[in-house]
This record gives C-alpha cells, sequence and structure tokens, in this order.
C-alpha cells in the first residue's frame, strides 16, 4: 500500500509542477539567466526547482545559446537520480561538440566522468577523463587542466599508485589554493589518505590538521566528515580502536545525507575492523553486513575492504554454519573478480594513455624549448651590438653604488642624517613676536609627540589643530627650520625611521610597505623616494648595508 502511495504521489507531483510552470511560463521566461541562476540555487533540491530548470534550458535553446545549454543541462545532473545524471551529461556533451570548442567539449567530458566516478563507475569515469585530458591539454583553460589532473589523481589513489597521487594533488593543492577553496581542501584531504596508505601516518595526521585549520580559515566545511574518517583510519592503523570507532561514526551521518556510499562502505569496514581486532565481534558483525549490503547493492569494492568477506567467512566457519560460510566464500571470489578486471583495466589505461598525453605534452614543450633557443640566440646577437651603450650604463651604475657607498659611510661615521635639500627662501615670518614664539613651541611639542606620523598631515589641518592660518604656519617652518613645510615632515619622518631602524631589527624584516607606513607615509614608493632624496641612497641598499 505505502509503494502505490509513493508511486502516486511520484507520478502527480511533477503533473502539478508542469500544470504550475504552463500557467506562469510568460513570467518565467522573461527572466534573465542570472535571474533564473538565483532561483535555481535558492530551490536546489526541492521539486519546485524543475520550474526553473526547465525554464533555463528552454530559454538558452530559443536564444541558440550553447553556452547557456550546457549550463542548463549541467544544472538538471545536481538534481536528478543517476542514470538521469548521464542522460545530462550526453546532453551536455552533444551541446559543447556544437561550439567545437575542445575545452567546452573536453569539460563536458570531464562532468561526465565526474558522475561515473561518483556512482564508483571508476572503469567509465576514467574513459571519460582521459578523452578530456587529450582535448583540454591542448587548450589555454589552466583551471580545466588541473581539474582534470586532479581528478586523474582520485584515480591513480584508486589503484594504488599512492606516490604518484601525491605529486598530481600537491600541485593541485598549490593551484587551486588560490582558486578554489573546495578543491583545495579536497587536495589537502586526498593527500592525508595517501599518506595514510603509503603508512606514513605522522604526515598523514599533519595534513588533517592542517585541512582541518584551512576549513575554518575558509569557513568551509564540506570535508570534515572525510577529515574524520582520515583521522579514524589512521587511529585504526595505531591500534587505538576505541578512538578510530569515535572519530569513524562522526563521519557517518554526512555520508548518508550526501548518499556516498562507498565512503559510508569505508567507515563500516573500519569500525567493523576496530570492533574486530578488540574481540568485540557481536559489535563488529553488524557493520560487516552493511558492506556487504553496499556491494551487494552498488557493487562496490576495493582492495582494502576485501578483508570484510575474510571476517565473515570466519565468522560462520567459527559457528559451523557451512552455507552461510560458502555464500560469503562465493561473495568473496565476486568481489575478486571485481577487483581484478577493474584494476587490471584502469592500470593498463591510465599508464598508457594518460602518460601518452604527457609524452604529447612534454613533445610540445620541447618545440617550445627550441623556439625559445632560437629566439636566445637572436637576442645574445643584438646584445653584443648594445654592449657599447649598455657598458657606459654599467659604468654609471659603478659610479652610482660608490657614491651609495660613500654616503653610507658618511652616515655611520658621523651618526647625524643630512638634511632635506630645499629650495625654500627664508624670509623671516611676516606675524607678531608672540605669534611667531607659540607657534615654535607647538612645533616643539609636535615633533615630541611624534604628531607627523599621522598620515594625510596637510598644512591646513595642522594650522587649524594650532589654531592659525596656514600661511603664518608655512612662513615659521621655512624660516625656522630652513625648509618647506613638506620637506620638514618628510624630514621628521625620515629621521625617526632611521633611528627605530638602527634600534629594531625586527622592523628591517618587514615590507616596504609596512615600513612606509610605520613612518607616517601613505604608499612604499612615496617613502622611497623621498628616503633617497635625502639619504643619497635607495631604501633597499641602506637597509641591505645596516644588516
Amino acid at each position: 500500500m505505502i509503494k502505490q502511495i509513493r508511486s502516486l504521489i511520484f507520478i502527480l507531483v511533477p503533473l502539478l509542477l508542469l500544470d504550475l510552470y504552463a500557467q506562469n511560463r510568460p513570467e518565467i521566461r522573461r527572466l534573465s539567466y542570472e535571474a533564473l541562476d538565483e532561483i535555481i540555487e535558492k530551490h536546489k533540491g526541492q521539486p519546485e526547482v524543475f520550474l526553473y530548470l526547465e525554464a533555463f534550458l528552454e530559454k538558452a535553446k530559443k536564444e541558440e545559446n550553447l553556452d547557456e545549454v550546457i549550463y542548463g543541462y549541467q544544472n538538471y545532473i545536481y538534481e536528478v537520480e543517476y542514470g538521469q545524471k548521464l542522460v545530462y551529461a550526453d546532453s551536455m556533451i552533444y551541446a559543447a561538440k556544437l561550439t567545437k570548442n575542445n575545452d567546452k567539449i573536453g569539460s563536458a567530458l570531464l562532468t561526465k566522468g565526474i558522475v561515473y566516478y561518483n556512482g564508483r563507475d571508476h572503469n567509465r569515469a576514467l574513459d571519460s577523463y582521459l578523452a578530456a585530458n587529450l582535448l583540454i591539454a591542448t587548450g589555454d583553460d589552466e583551471y580545466l587542466k588541473y581539474k582534470i589532473q586532479y581528478h586523474i589523481a582520485q584515480e591513480k589513489y584508486y589503484l594504488g599508485f599512492y606516490n604518484e597521487a601525491v605529486s598530481l594533488f600537491l600541485k593541485c593543492a598549490d593551484y587551486f589554493k588560490e582558486e578554489n577553496s573546495r578543491a583545495y581542501l579536497t587536495c589537502l584531504q586526498s593527500l592525508a589518505q595517501c599518506y595514510t596508505r603509503l603508512g606514513n601516518f605522522q604526515e598523514s595526521d599533519e595534513k588533517i590538521e592542517y585541512a582541518f585549520k584551512e576549513s575554518a580559515r575558509l569557513k568551509d566545511f564540506s570535508i570534515i566528515s572525510y577529515l574524520h574518517q582520515a583521522e579514524g583510519v589512521n587511529d585504526y592503523n595505531r591500534k587505538l580502536y576505541n578512538n578510530a570507532v569515535s572519530k569513524l561514526k562522526k563521519s557517518l551521518g554526512d555520508f548518508k545525507k550526501v548518499k556516498d556510499f562507498g565512503n559510508l562502505s569505508v567507515s563500516y569496514f573500519y569500525i567493523a575492523s576496530s570492533y574486530w581486532d578488540m574481540g568485540k565481534k557481536n559489535l563488529a558483525f553488524p557493520y560487516l553486513l552493511k558492506v556487504d549490503k553496499i556491494f551487494t547493492d552498488k557493487k562496490y569494492i576495493r582492495p582494502d575492504l576485501r578483508k570484510n568477506y575474510e571476517m565473515l567467512i570466519d565468522h560462520y566457519k567459527g559457528k559451523g554454519d557451512r552455507e552461510l560460510e560458502l555464500f560469503y566464500t562465493n561473495k568473496l571470489l565476486q568481489a575478486d573478480k571485481i577487483l581484478h578486471t577493474n584494476y587490471k583495466y584502469l592500470s593498463s589505461r591510465i599508464n598508457k594513455e594518460y602518460d601518452t598525453a604527457k609524452l604529447i605534452t612534454n613533445y610540445k614543450d620541447i618545440k617550445h624549448d627550441l623556439r625559445v633557443e632560437r629566439g636566445m640566440r637572436i637576442a645574445l646577437l643584438v646584445v653584443s651590438i648594445l654592449m657599447v651603450p649598455l657598458a657606459a650604463y654599467l659604468g654609471y651604475r659603478n659610479v652610482q653604488l660608490r657614491r651609495y657607498k660613500k654616503n653610507f659611510e658618511q652616515y655611520k661615521k658621523n651618526s647625524t642624517i643630512p638634511p632635506i635639500q630645499t629650495a625654500s627662501r627664508m624670509h623671516r615670518p611676516n606675524i607678531s613676536d608672540d605669534l611667531e614664539q607659540e607657534l615654535l613651541k607647538k612645533l616643539g611639542r609636535f615633533e615630541a609627540a611624534f604628531g607627523y606620523l599621522k598620515k594625510d598631515l596637510k598644512i591646513e589641518k595642522l594650522a587649524a589643530n594650532f589654531g592659525t592660518n596656514y600661511k603664518y604656519l608655512s612662513q615659521v617652518v621655512n624660516y625656522h627650520k630652513g625648509m618647506s613645510y613638506p620637506d620638514y615632515i618628510s624630514n621628521l619622518r625620515i629621521n625617526y625611521i632611521v633611528k627605530k631602524l638602527e634600534e629594531d631589527s625586527k622592523l628591517r624584516n618587514y615590507n616596504f610597505g609596512a615600513i612606509a607606513e610605520e613612518a607616517g607615509f601613505g604608499t612604499a614608493q612615496q617613502f622611497t623616494d623621498v628616503f633617497k632624496k635625502k639619504m643619497g641612497m635607495p631604501f633597499a641598499y641602506f637597509l641591505r648595508n645596516l644588516e
């Protein structure tokens, strides 16, 4: 009865939605792609999302916008069951081929490979990846190139080529760190798994800990369950069975939620193995059956899960139940057949076709290098012609360096900093003596309080703080300080930062921008220009010699 009700709902709900769509079709179709995409994102996983998926795709087809048609089919893949995912993936590939763009065709093939991979059909997944790689490798889309490398690395891991997988995952992690936080975090998680399989548990633990920190920093917690699973597997290998069970159970909820039967099987197996090795076979048994059910339903198996059937056989052999012992022996033979078939097929293809693609890429690289060498020979010829002016430049540069050295030695010898040269005229201020003395006292207090370190310190602003006219202040600075107001402020700042650099060695390790900010300058360029003018040498030269 319940099945009949479910079947009726399955038939009626789509009909109701189609009727609703028919009623509102003109209004929905008038929406832009961006508006439809936002609505689709908002209604993901809900029945009404199909109204807008259909509207998006129909709009794209009517406008003959192939890019949006491809995207429309891709949107469907996230909302339908496995069999339908493959249908929409094929439609994506067909639309991509109409564009005659290798990157788009390769991307569509990659999407189909990912559908196969999530369905744990590794043979067909690898076929799609290799076909995509041949197209993408010749294009200019770096993101796609690294995306396919990541998925081939996943197959390398599945096959047991852990060192090769590590090499690919490290490159992908480095690229995706700035491009895609989810892909970056997944690379870190995959690296941890590879190190576990290599028996390097310390390196694996470090990668897991780093992945937890990066996940928190990026506020992306999508891989937390996978990290708990990785921790649990490491604890199992260290024979910390209680810890392993606790961490592995933490991973189950999310795996069930997203229907990740592959990782569910792995967590079930290691929970069972932990209980088994603790001598708690009664607690292990239900989890052994869960692994078997996934194998029966999905035909998912990998080498380490093979032991699941050895334990079941041992269990029934101990009970003297020959029928079930024979039953699970037959299951183990089925598992072995799948492992042998898959691994033999995948191993030969990934080593032959993938590495052949790498050779093609290397061939292109060699051709590129030869072109570069020819260019270098031409460049050397040009350089030889330009040697005379180059020699003149080098001579001038040498004179500059000697002058810098002399100025630095003079600075160290006298322990004084020369004032900035200025073209300011030194006329006595045209103000009362009282006001003149008052402004001088205020300038003294201003210098003592390091007021000159404030940014954007225009004379009008400082004059207002002093309660006077900026022209009066300018006259006082010109006459008593012997320089213009901008040079006066710059002079104070350079004196300050030079003294700080002498006293605080840590400050010397800051970048130029941070040092400029410390000195009150708005930009590093402004700071270095003023510094060179005052000190008679570039700031980099001064800093290097100060060390």
